[in-house]
């Protein structure tokens, strides 16, 4: 990834912030990407992440039971939202703090030995690490009743 990005709100509610990450020079954030794909349009697993990740945000939060945990690095916050063979990669940061990525159809019995999906996952174990940094910086704070983002969200060429 040599490429800025900033970190995104995309929907707030009483249970948590969902986020979403923008590469610089970009339109659509890795979300939008992943609703956007041709292969998914009309999948109903598509639509059913999409409902679930609404509810979580208004009503339950981001629970571990929702998510496939153990999907990277020991010490990431790397977790998979599956539905049949879609796989939308997040960071769980917490019960109040998901940062959505990209993904797809899983074609493969690992991620790893799909280049796509791959891809997602490197990115987003990539951006673990840079706000994680921050995070220790005290560079940005989590509010950790609403889940939202204080601080610097915007990375640059040299951060990474």
């Amino acid at each position: 990834m040599k490429k800025g990005f900033k970190l995104v709100l995309v929907e707030s509610g009483d249970a948590g912030a969902l986020y979403s990450i923008q590469f610089e020079g970009e339109r659509n954030t890795e979300f939008e990407k992943f609703l956007d794909k041709q292969q998914l349009k009309d999948s109903k697993e598509v639509a059913e992440i999409g409902s679930i990740l609404n509810e979580m945000t208004i009503k339950h939060g981001f629970l571990k039971d929702y998510f496939k945990e153990k999907e990277g690095k020991k010490k990431d916050s790397l977790v998979a939202l599956r539905r049949g063979r879609v796989r939308l990669y997040c960071l769980r940061w917490s019960d109040v703090l998901l940062i959505v990525g990209n993904g797809g159809v899983k074609k493969t019995p690992t991620y790893q030995d799909d280049q796509e999906l791959n891809h997602s996952v490197e990115i987003l174990q990539e951006i673990d690490e840079l706000v994680l940094r921050r995070v220790r910086n005290r560079e940005i704070r989590l509010n950790r009743d609403t889940g939202e983002l204080e601080g610097f969200l915007e990375f640059s060429i040299g951060d990474i």
